[in-house]
């Protein structure tokens, strides 16, 4: 006894009704909500990064006892992520002001 590749994809697991019951059967899969989504995620990933390399400058900062040296790696540690967030947030800002108005353009054509 053979099964051919049709039959197997024609089996109907009942999952698709489970998965729309469960608030799971609407899943966009449009490039620009996929990119969205990861998108959010990188940011919020580097976010994380931040905060990482903010608590971390102020141990230095904090374990310093007086040193020059470490005092000024403790600050530039925070300077720094500060500074990344800033670069960060506005490449965010400028591209998606850029896709809007191409995204505008072409639908208005």
């Amino acid at each position: 006894m053979s099964i051919s590749s049709e039959t197997l994809l024609a089996i109907d697991t009942g999952l698709g009704p489970t998965a729309t019951a469960a608030g799971y059967g609407n899943v966009s899969t449009n490039i620009p909500v996929i990119v969205g989504n990861l998108l959010s995620a990188v940011l919020g990933l580097l976010g994380i990064a931040f905060l990482i390399f903010l608590i971390w400058g102020g141990i230095l900062w904090l374990t310093a006892a007086g040193d020059k040296t470490k005092i000024e790696k403790a600050q530039r540690t925070i300077i720094n992520s500060a500074l990344a967030v800033v670069v960060i947030v506005a490449a965010y800002a400028i591209s998606t002001f850029v896709v809007e108005r191409l995204i505008e353009a072409v639908s208005s054509s």
